[in-house]
């Protein structure tokens, strides 16, 4: 109990956000990810912005889960 008391807010997310990702059927850890590879990944949006890329808006958006950031970007 006292070690919660005295660790600091973003790991007590963090871990939160580890064992939400661990429990959710047939998602894929941030960390365990990797480039162009297809999963299924859950988490929460840290940040969303709205930036023109070549003339062509694209929101990007942080995802966390608690192991890793993943930057995603719609483009249109």
């Amino acid at each position: 109990m006292l070690d919660r008391l005295s660790t600091p807010q973003e790991e007590l997310e963090s871990e939160e956000l580890q064992e939400d990702a661990q429990t959710t059927t047939g998602c894929t850890r941030i960390a365990a990810t990797g480039d162009r590879q297809l999963v299924t990944v859950t988490g929460t949006l840290r940040t969303v912005t709205l930036q023109p890329r070549a003339g062509v808006p694209a929101l990007e958006a942080e995802l966390f889960d608690g192991t890793a950031p993943l930057d995603v970007v719609w483009l249109g």
